[in-house]
Formats: structure tokens, sequence, C-alpha cells
């Protein structure tokens, strides 16, 4: 079970997440194939119930939202 600081960043980084596909105008589907992820696990990320992605997803979601570091990671410590 995750603690309760990597809850906290989860919930972040799924807000982060949620809001940078949405101003992409992209579904969850559609980022999931750009991104190389299933739509499952970007549906796990964007539901804060993922703490850790690897550097591999984070840098296919990056690319696939075309965003930077500093939005797809802000406010997470």
């Amino acid at each position: 079970m995750p603690t309760k600081d990597a809850s906290a960043l989860a919930t972040q980084f799924a807000r982060n997440l949620s809001k940078l596909r949405e101003r992409s105008r992209l579904t969850q589907e559609q980022l999931a194939e750009a991104s190389g992820v299933s739509w499952r696990y970007l549906q796990q990320l964007e539901g804060g119930k993922i703490a850790n992605p690897s550097l591999q997803i984070l840098c296919g979601l990056k690319l696939a939202l075309d965003c930077s570091w500093e939005e797809l990671l802000a406010a997470i410590p």
C-alpha cells in the first residue's frame, strides 16, 4: 500500500496528466496509444493509483503531450 507521501505525489501527478491531456485535446485512448502505454495503465495514472511510473513511461507521456518536464511534474518535489 502506498504511503501518504506517495499518494499525494500520485494525486498531483494525476492532476497534471489529466490537465495536459485535456489541453492537448486527446482522449485517454489516444494518449495511451501515442505514448506507448496501455489504456488501463493510463487510467490508473490519471486516477492517482500509480505513484511511481518509470522514466520510460514519463518520457513517452512527455513526448505525446508535447509538454515540458516542468509542466508534467509541476508541484512534485
